[in-house]
């Protein structure tokens, strides 16, 4: 589920509580002493089980009904029980007869009645709303669809809702966005961090708010977090060109300000540095983001005549980008390349492209672990888990130098 930021979380509200205390029927016509002793006529069924009308009353729906918004009044007084009785139905009571079950259920089916998961937090002893914040960097991205998927997939989180949205570098977003999920009382937030700092949600953390972030880590905030070995995979990935012979490697990458970026950006100067092969700041080009200013960014390098061997991608945008270039100019077999992070195409073009692979299900399923463990009160010491990267070899990265 990807909505926009107004659009987040969309729930029924008016005056229902799923925990109601009201015990008289809406319409008078069944006391909840009785209303579980209802017989399948006397709910309003037919003999094959179907409820042609209910039982020839004719109770009048709220006007928030009848505009398609039902509350938990509205499904009382059309299924003649009361509101009490919704209630544990929709609590899932196991004490409620199968007959009452099938009868509010199925009036429930008919109003296409939400239950309010805030108005039910505030009647629950734990406070809980089942619902948790996902804010992603780009949903448009392969590894922010691939995380979200994952994370929607793991058993840890079956039990929640999960609401998502892109952040895409805007710091301001990322307070916007999660100033309105706490508002509507979420139980805890996964974050890949936008904003420079998470200091400012330091009271909230305090407070019990949990939060693990993932990607990146957090800067001036103590709270878990779960990354790829970023350094270490650019490294790997710069040392395989280096054995095949290559010292001309051209470096793609995002802004340095970036916690991972600058990872990747250090592991490929680090890796250089302990081969002997001194950083041309020529082939250097940084700060960039997507497909067509991964092309442009190699077609001005190729133009400028500059000689490159080597090209090494720090984000799957610009591994698309870089593929494009090389095989437009006819030198997708003449230069090696390199990719971090695996994206859809690259088995499929020529060569298959050489990528360092993020092990995204094992990110999303530790980071579904903590979150889980945080919102169930786990005070144990701060997580920083990293994950290491591997190294795809598919073709691209292994074309020998041409000079």
């Amino acid at each position: 589920m990807g909505p926009r930021e107004d659009e987040l979380i969309a729930m029924s509200g008016d005056d229902e509580f799923l925990d109601a205390p009201d015990d008289s029927p809406v319409d008078g016509s069944v006391s909840d002493d009785n209303d579980e002793l209802v017989s399948e006529m006397d709910a309003g069924l037919g003999a094959d089980g179907n409820d042609p009308c209910p039982h020839g009353r004719s109770p009048q729906i709220s006007t928030a009904a009848a505009h398609g918004r039902s509350t938990m009044r509205d499904v009382a007084q059309l299924a003649g029980v009361s509101i009490k009785s919704v209630s544990r139905v929709v609590n899932g009571d196991p004490n409620v007869s199968s007959t009452m079950r099938h009868r509010v259920q199925r009036t429930i089916r008919q109003l296409d009645f939400v239950p309010d998961a805030s108005a039910a937090a505030l009647r629950r002893s734990d406070h809980r709303t089942r619902i948790l914040g996902i804010l992603l960097q780009d949903l448009g991205n392969d590894y922010s669809a691939r995380l979200f998927h994952q994370l929607e997939k793991s058993a840890w989180l079956s039990s929640y809702a999960l609401f998502t949205a892109s952040l895409e570098e805007q710091s301001e977003k990322e307070r916007r966005i999660i100033q309105d999920l706490l508002e509507r009382r979420v139980d805890g937030l996964i974050l890949i961090p936008t904003c420079s700092r998470q200091d400012y949600l330091q009271t909230r953390v305090d407070a019990g708010l949990a939060l693990v972030c993932v990607d990146r880590r957090p800067s001036g905030l103590m709270v878990d977090s779960v990354t790829t070995d970023n350094w270490l995979g650019a490294k790997m990935a710069t040392e395989h060109l280096i054995n095949q012979g290559h010292r001309k490697i051209a470096f793609l990458g995002d802004y340095t300000a970036i916690e991972s970026s600058n990872d990747r950006f250090n592991g490929y100067l680090d890796a250089l540095r302990s081969a002997g092969v001194p950083a041309d700041p020529r082939l250097l080009c940084t700060g960039i983001r997507s497909i067509a200013e991964g092309r442009q960014a190699l077609d001005s390098l190729l133009d400028a005549g500059t000689t490159v061997t080597a090209v090494m991608t720090g984000r799957n945008d610009l591994t698309v980008g870089a593929v494009s270039c090389l095989q437009s100019r006819g030198l997708n077999t003449s230069i090696a390349l390199v990719g971090f992070d695996d994206v859809p195409m690259a088995q499929f073009v020529q060569p298959p492209v050489t990528v360092v692979e993020q092990a995204i299900e094992t990110i999303a399923e530790k980071t579904a672990r903590r979150i889980v463990a945080r919102v169930d009160g786990d005070i144990s010491p701060i997580h920083d888990i990293v994950v290491p990267p591997r190294l795809v070899i598919r073709g691209s990265g292994e074309i020998p130098p041409q000079d």
